[in-house]
């Protein structure tokens, strides 16, 4: 389990599916205006459905494979081109 701080809410990735501290997650939230449909969260203040994932390769291509984004935003997956969406996740360090 990655460190985080005592009573911190915790979250699962849609990619992996493990539960970790919302802190080493980065969160995406549905954007129609966003390239791809979606929109990374940094400041964890946009308002709107959101979903979690680790900022890493395997996690991505999980989600990606799985069509986990569009199921946990609850949008059509027709919406979403994962492709732009993958590398801004991936452009978070947390």
């Amino acid at each position: 389990m990655a460190a985080g701080f005592p009573g911190e809410p915790m979250r699962t990735c849609i990619g992996c599916r493990s539960r970790e501290p919302k802190s080493a997650l980065v969160r995406i939230v549905a954007d129609a205006s966003a390239p791809g449909g979606c929109a990374v969260d940094a400041n964890r203040t946009r308002p709107g459905r959101g979903a979690h994932i680790h900022p890493r390769a395997e996690c991505v291509a999980l989600a990606q494979r799985r069509r986990a984004p569009a199921r946990a935003l609850r949008i059509s997956a027709a919406r979403i081109d994962f492709s732009q969406v993958s590398s801004l996740i991936l452009e978070q360090r947390l």
